[in-house]
């Protein structure tokens, strides 16, 4: 039994595809069928007889089909299989009957069953081979009608005509029938499943389309986030480069703090700047501003306390006001006055000391990044202006002792000039003395 079976499983492959490997399982159980049910029963029947050779002829085609499954032509195996049985029926049918004898019912009713055979094996997408297929039978059905019978010996068909032989023929139809009929349902079924099965695995792969195209999503609002990251950075940098390099040595002291300032109010976006320095006496003094009345407020001294600017002094921490007090600045163009959207007044600190003070406006909120880069900035700001005072401290203090050597370079003059006039007095008073006496 097991070389049986393995016999109608040559072909069958489980490395293919679904649809082939099914289709070939079907081929094999089908030609098992035909050899075992049709073709070697009526081999026994019509022993001895001129009519064996359909049936062995229906045996040969079914072993052909077996080694076109071994050799991979599946579809002309599933077409002739499919066919083999009806095409055989009919030739058989009509070498039974004599010429203008009637049809029989029992193997006429056979065969039409037989033609059931291509619903089975080929399915209708598949649409040249189940055609072919349909006109093979469908033409030896009407052959056999149309045509009559070739046999020149009378009597041959009538054991199908009454008696045990005609009841098998009808029975073989019948269960050849609803065999057919459970078949073509479980394909449907097994198409069914197949189908369900594929939309199944069509929404996975949606749904997996959909989850990477979330995850792509994410990924790229990620790298545009470090883009814009990155961006700021580079932002911060340049910025804090260039506020560097123009406070480095190299250039006077009022042309750079004009410069710094600016640089800082344009590449914020502001419309008016102010850079304060605390004095010796401590105050705060403006050195520098921008788009704003140099005479009226240059120079301009302020104390601790007084003001936001003294305010931030005291406090040493950022001021930012979005909702300026009335009156407090005004921001002129050629096409008026306007009061500023936003106000930043930053201590500029060195060492944990404050060592200035620098207040922007801008008609435009700051942003996040543009309020971090002047923070950044404030440090700086605070070492320029503590090198600054120390530089002016140190040209006073030099002033002074040269003033002093100066002062005590005449004082050594005088003094020489005191004694020598002394000398030359009491050399005088020396000489009268001597001339007395």
């Amino acid at each position: 039994m097991k070389n049986i079976y393995s016999l109608f499983r040559i072909g069958y492959d489980d490395s293919q595809s679904d649809y082939v490997t099914q289709q070939n399982y079907f081929t094999s159980n089908l030609i098992a069928w035909v050899i075992l049910v049709l073709s070697v029963p009526f081999v026994i029947s019509t022993l001895g007889m001129s009519l064996v050779i359909y049936p062995v002829l229906c045996m040969l085609v079914c072993i052909l089909c077996l080694l076109l499954n071994h050799w991979k032509y599946n579809q002309m195996a599933r077409l002739l299989v499919s066919t083999v049985g009806c095409v055989t029926g009919c030739l058989f049918h009509i070498a039974l009957l004599s010429k203008d004898e009637p049809i029989l019912t029992s193997i006429f009713t056979v065969t039409v069953a037989l033609s059931t055979f291509p619903w089975i094996l080929i399915r209708l997408k598949e649409k040249k081979a189940i055609i072919t297929a349909n006109l093979i039978c469908s033409s030896a059905i009407f052959y056999q009608i149309g045509f009559g019978g070739i046999s020149e010996t009378e009597g041959l068909s009538a054991p199908f005509r009454s008696g045990p032989m005609y009841y098998i023929g009808l029975t073989i139809a019948f269960l050849l029938s609803i065999a057919a009929s459970f078949c073509i349902r479980w394909i449907n079924e097994s198409i069914s499943g197949e189908n369900e099965k594929i939309s199944r695995k069509i929404k996975k792969q949606n749904e997996n389309l959909q989850a990477s195209g979330e995850k792509m999503k994410d990924l790229i609002k990620t790298l545009e986030k470090k883009q814009e990251e990155e961006k700021d950075r580079q932002w911060l940098s340049s910025g804090l480069g260039s506020v560097n390099q123009i406070l480095s040595p190299g250039t006077t002291i009022d042309q750079t703090k004009d410069k710094a300032l600016s640089f800082i109010v344009k590449y914020t976006r502001s419309s008016v700047g102010a850079l304060y320095e605390i004095n010796d006496e401590q105050l705060i003094e403006m050195i520098a501003c921008y788009a704003c009345e140099r005479k009226k407020h240059i120079n301009k001294t302020l104390e601790a306390g007084e003001g936001l600017v003294g305010q931030a002094y005291l406090e040493q921490e950022l001021i930012r006001l979005t909702e300026i007090p009335k009156g407090y600045m005004k921001i002129n163009s050629s096409l008026g006055d306007d009061s500023p959207k936003e106000l930043l007044v930053l201590p500029l600190l060195h060492n944990g000391q404050v060592e200035g003070v620098l207040e922007l406006a801008s008609l435009y909120a700051y942003t996040q990044q543009e309020i971090e880069f002047i923070k950044s900035a404030g440090p700086i700001f605070g070492a320029y202006l503590f090198n600054t005072q120390n530089t002016k401290r140190m040209a006073r203090l030099l002033e002074e002792t040269q003033e002093q050597a100066q002062q005590l370079r005449e004082q050594d003059e005088e003094m020489r000039q005191n004694m020598e006039e002394l000398l030359a007095t009491q050399e005088q008073l020396s000489r009268d003395k001597e001339e007395t006496e």
